[in-house]
């Protein structure tokens, strides 16, 4: 666009060509000028709003391209002031150069083809390959030299991986592979994808873009409980007295059968078992003290801080919710994330659940909004007599007091257990490496 213009305000001022060769060449000039202006237009737009094209051509003037250009410039004015043959005839073969170069590069991008294979969801910190396979779908020239450039886009940032494609021979495909080590959670954008290059000369770099996305989740890292958690979890239990709906005259769960002792209580005695062995069994119960579980994460982020303490606390607490799925299979466990946005999982059961939650922890957006009211609706929105209530929260001192001074008012009831950890005690109770 700037060739185009400078040319354009150069013959207007002057009127070189007019004089020089004639009134046709002037106008000859000036078309070949707008077309450059025009042109180098299109590409900036599309360089800066590739969404607006699903599939346009690029067209950029690498350092050696302009100098190149500079040096066309520089024969071409001289062979017009100094009427030289030999000039103008040096001028055309570096023109013809260019030119060549530009259509090139131009026909090799025509019937490109791009994919894209990644995970669907990795762990922060976690390694892993993403494969690009470029196809060239015409019938007789290879494509060289290709220069395939990714974008990665997340909130806090993006990444430009790149893979060099040397040859992909005709009706063909090339498959190329780049890998990445994501160190924060959240959803990342791949694409849009471009496909460059400057064969054969290296005067000019053409390429095409593809506006073919695909979506990345990037769960925090799990790592595993200490015993000190299981010590305290259960020295809560022990201490929290609540009502529990029995079914029988024992409060226990049935373990096992054994054989009859006297002095049993003949109420144990398992009649179906006993006529099978031909000998008296009875029932044996142990104590369960599992209780079911809702996590309620207060995801709040505070201003003057980075944000360590709360990924700390969601790697705290997708950890806690992964450990007690798999140790407390009799229970349910229902979890809410209260950040930007109010995240509840359910608890279903069925595949791909336990992903469904870790996608909640990926996605979640923490909050500046020192008002801790969100919280308590959560907790008295959601309580339930039967059910261990376990509050996550950056700000658990405040919380604390919150919740004592409001017991009065009966925002909780002595049924409830609520358990608020602060991330100064989390380092006691939890492991950032996994097993």
């Amino acid at each position: 666009m700037t060739v185009g213009l400078g040319l354009f305000l150069f013959e207007l001022l002057t009127g070189m060509m007019r004089e020089r060769i004639g009134g046709y060449s002037e106008y000859l000039l000036y078309f070949a000028a707008v077309s450059l202006s025009v042109w180098g237009l299109k590409e900036l737009i599309v360089s800066y709003w590739p969404s607006l094209a699903q599939r346009s051509m690029r067209f950029r003037l690498p350092t050696e391209g302009a100098l190149f250009l500079i040096i066309m410039i520089v024969l071409f004015v001289g062979s017009m002031i100094g009427k030289s043959n030999t000039l103008m005839m040096v001028f055309a073969l570096f023109a013809g150069s260019l030119i060549m170069n530009g259509n090139m590069a131009f026909v090799m991008l025509r019937s490109l083809s791009i994919s894209r294979e990644l995970p669907k969801r990795v762990m922060v910190g976690e390694p892993f390959t993403v494969t690009m396979t470029l196809g060239n779908g015409k019938w007789w020239l290879s494509a060289w030299v290709m220069i395939c450039r990714d974008l990665v886009r997340h909130h806090q940032g993006s990444l430009r991986p790149e893979i060099v494609f040397m040859r992909v021979p005709p009706k063909s495909k090339q498959r190329g592979h780049y890998e990445l080590c994501l160190h924060k959670r959240g959803e990342y954008i791949f694409g849009p994808t471009t496909v460059d290059t400057r064969f054969p000369l290296g005067l000019i770099e053409r390429g095409v873009s593809f506006a073919e996305q695909a979506q990345l989740l990037v769960y925090p890292r799990i790592g595993h409980m200490l015993p000190s958690w299981r010590s305290r979890i259960t020295h809560a239990s022990e201490l929290v007295t609540y009502v529990q709906p029995q079914s029988g005259p024992f409060n226990d769960e049935m373990h096992s059968t054994r054989e009859y002792r006297p002095g049993d209580d003949t109420r144990l005695i398992h009649w179906r078992t006993s006529a099978r062995m031909n000998e008296l069994m009875v029932k044996e119960y142990r104590e369960s003290r599992d209780r079911h579980l809702l996590v309620i994460v207060d995801v709040w982020q505070d201003p003057k801080l980075n944000e360590a303490n709360v990924e700390l606390l969601l790697r705290f607490a997708a950890t806690l919710c992964l450990d007690q799925q798999r140790n407390s299979r009799e229970t349910s466990l229902n979890v809410r994330l209260v950040g930007k946005k109010t995240l509840d999982w359910l608890g279903e059961i069925g595949d791909g659940q336990t992903e469904q939650m870790l996608d909640l922890f990926a996605v979640v957006e923490s909050t500046t909004n020192s008002n801790p009211q969100p919280v308590l609706d959560s907790l008295v929105e959601l309580r339930d007599k039967n059910r261990r209530v376990l509050l996550l929260s950056t700000r658990g001192k405040l919380i604390r007091q919150l919740i004592q001074q409001s017991a009065n008012n009966e925002l909780l009831n002595g049924e409830m257990q609520v358990l608020g950890i602060a991330p100064e005690e989390i380092g006691q109770l939890y492991d950032d490496q996994p097993h």
